[in-house]
């Protein structure tokens, strides 16, 4: 029984990696589009990538309410089980998010300054970091890394709101980016909910490996 439900927990963690290899797909993509500002079919490959993305949390979700159901884990084994079961919800958002980025990029290519490029650009090489760090705290039951994560969210949410700044500086410049200034502040808020939802699993990967809830044991430390 310990053996079939080792198997089953391999099965669910590998599955979940997979799940956050593709929003770290995604951002990468999205990434690369703004290096190269070539943005063309952007929004296409990363809605592609996000039928995976769907895919898996429909299985994932069958699978751990399986073993769940089969084999009655409890302590830690549950933990995770829950652990993924509440965060494909975040991991499937997070591949909205970057397919909304994605969309919007494309409209805006060619109707922003190279200066825009640049505000954004710091926004998703932290995001891009954070995903890379998920993945690492998941797979590597690392809590260092899950505190890691929350710093990291600091200076995205420092980003987001530099980038409100200097968006509505820019407007004031110029009016005629009014339309082109809204677009972008709506991908800036959809790069801000990224990590919030990054956050989000950061967190219950602290209770699978601590047993404590992470507010509680922010608590205790203040």
């Amino acid at each position: 029984m310990r053996d079939q439900l080792e198997h089953s927990i391999q099965d669910i963690k590998a599955s979940f990696l997979r799940m956050l290899s593709i929003n770290m797909e995604q951002l990468s993509l999205v990434q690369k589009g703004l290096i190269t500002k070539n943005f063309h079919h952007l929004s296409e490959h990363t809605k592609k990538l996000d039928l995976e993305v769907d895919q898996l949390e429909h299985d994932l979700e069958s699978m751990c309410l399986t073993a769940i159901a089969l084999h009655q884990p409890v302590a830690g084994d549950l933990r995770f089980i829950v652990l993924v079961l509440k965060s494909l919800t975040d991991a499937e958002r997070i591949g909205d998010y970057a397919v909304h980025v994605a969309t919007d990029l494309e409209q805006l290519a060619g109707t922003i300054t190279t200066g825009f490029y640049s505000d954004i650009q710091p926004l998703v090489s932290k995001l891009t970091e954070m995903m890379e760090t998920l993945a690492y705290a998941f797979a590597e039951k690392n809590l260092r890394s899950v505190k890691d994560l929350q710093e990291m969210d600091l200076e995205v949410d420092a980003f987001y709101e530099q980038l409100q700044r200097s968006t509505l500086t820019r407007v004031m410049e110029d009016l005629r980016m009014t339309s082109s200034a809204l677009k972008l502040t709506r991908l800036a808020r959809s790069f801000e909910r990224l990590g919030d939802h990054m956050v989000n699993i950061s967190e219950r990967i602290h209770y699978w490996i601590t047993g404590v809830p992470f507010e509680k044991a922010l608590s205790q430390n203040h």
